[in-house]
């Protein structure tokens, strides 16, 4: 089945990035937890099942890494590189606790975001590697994003 978008043109992973990924998470490695947060919950948007297939992605797991990939071939992983909390938190955080300063960890009770609490099923990013639901971290994300906004006063 091909996918093309309204104008012509074939969708595929580049469309999908225009839509829901349109900057690097790289690039917001010193931006507020708000902005952060927010290109968060719009690429985990972008992971939903109907996105996806309106792009003619689909989710392929290898080797543990969960990636989306596009009929010609073309991959996107989705990992701690793609995600512009680990990119501030995990990769370009002057402190040692790295995860343990992420709002989305701070959110969990201090767990990250692939380690179980009591009372989860699953943690989110296991649910999106085993099951590639995105469901659990757009929960934990926007939980996440309501405190920032209330801090950041917006």
């Amino acid at each position: 089945m091909r996918h093309s978008r309204r104008g012509g043109g074939e969708m595929s992973i580049e469309t999908w990035k225009q839509e829901f990924y349109a900057v690097e998470a790289g690039v917001l490695n010193s931006a507020a937890d708000v902005v952060a947060l927010r290109h968060s919950v719009k690429k985990w948007e972008g992971l939903r099942p109907g996105n996806l297939e309106r792009h003619g992605l689909k989710v392929s797991s290898k080797h543990g890494r969960s990636r989306i990939q596009g009929v010609k071939g073309a991959n996107f992983y989705i990992d701690s590189a793609s995600c512009a909390l680990c990119s501030k938190y995990l990769f370009f955080s002057r402190d040692d606790d790295g995860c343990g300063n992420c709002p989305l960890s701070k959110i969990r009770g201090n767990v990250v975001c692939d380690v179980d609490v009591d009372g989860d099923d699953i943690s989110p990013f296991k649910a999106w590697r085993r099951g590639a639901d995105p469901e659990p971290m757009l929960h934990w994300l926007r939980k996440a994003l309501k405190v920032a906004m209330l801090k950041e006063g917006k």
